[in-house]
């Protein structure tokens, strides 16, 4: 993806995600202080998701020409299919777990170093994304029972041990009772995951359960959100991407859990609206 110089941010709203898992107080603060010491207007700012995000003709309305979005890749998605087609540009900080977006706009994902960066030398990037079925994943999809994982994890961070428990078990009877095809591909899946790597291409990993010892370990890497660290027997297919179950089929993107109706075709699209990025040109 080629990048372009524009004008640095000049009117802002910031947008933030108290929820996510590296936002607080002194963080938001910190922000706060380091846009005005740029000399940018804060016009507004949205607690989301408990406040609606803001039509985009108010935006327009009080010439705003920079979301700044502090949250989890959840958060900045949202925002993203919001206002896909705003004139303004989105600026991306890292307010999450895993924060894969900013990771691919920022080499240093600190909060001011990317702010003082983009006020020095602006530039933007379009995003390609996976879509399916009205939802789309900007860093990488997960599809399949091991999906189902995702609230054994949200339960384990609230420390509310009695659902965690609950979630568990429901995720494990997902692995081991269901599971999904890929079209044009032989056997039967645990996940996929799906990443964008351009215009056209995504990066496809298929992960085939192969009894208790592989459970154990996708549990594991999930419990501790280190699903990009896993080492396990993968498959790889260069197909187009078409799911296949007898069931909804279970799908994270970029975090946020969505059933999809199957067939699922996924394919790889592109965003109008541009992010800022301090990655070098």
């Amino acid at each position: 993806m080629s990048t372009h110089d524009v004008t640095p941010p000049s009117r802002v709203w910031l947008l933030f995600n108290e929820g996510s898992r590296s936002t607080d107080d002194a963080a938001l603060s910190r922000i706060i202080e380091t846009i005005d010491d740029l000399g940018w207007t804060l016009v507004g700012r949205i607690r989301f998701p408990d406040e609606d995000l803001p039509p985009q003709a108010e935006l327009e309305a009080q010439s705003v020409d920079t979301l700044v979005a502090l949250g989890g890749d959840g958060t900045i998605a949202c925002a993203a299919a919001h206002y896909d087609d705003w004139n303004g540009r989105i600026l991306p900080l890292a307010g999450g777990t895993m924060n894969l977006v900013p990771k691919i706009l920022h080499p240093d994902i600190d909060h001011e170093t990317v702010l003082r960066a983009v006020a020095e030398k602006p530039r933007t990037r379009t995003l390609p994304f996976i879509a399916c079925q009205g939802h789309a994943s900007y860093a990488r999809l997960i599809a399949g029972p091991v999906a189902g994982f995702v609230h054994v994890r949200e339960n384990v961070r609230s420390a509310d041990l009695r659902r965690a428990w609950r979630a568990l078990r429901f995720a494990w009877r997902l692995t081991w009772r269901r599971s999904i095809r890929i079209r044009n591909a032989e056997g039967r899946y645990r996940a996929v995951f799906a990443k964008p790597m351009s215009d056209t291409g995504m990066e496809i990993d298929a992960i085939r359960s192969r009894g208790w010892g592989t459970s154990v370990r996708m549990a594991w890497a999930w419990l501790r959100g280190l699903f990009t660290d896993l080492r396990l027997p993968v498959e790889r297919t260069d197909e187009e991407l078409v799911l296949l179950s007898d069931h909804p089929i279970r799908a994270l993107f970029d975090g946020e859990e969505r059933l999809l109706d199957s067939p699922a075709h996924f394919s790889v699209e592109t965003t109008h609206i541009t992010f800022f990025t301090t990655e070098a040109p």
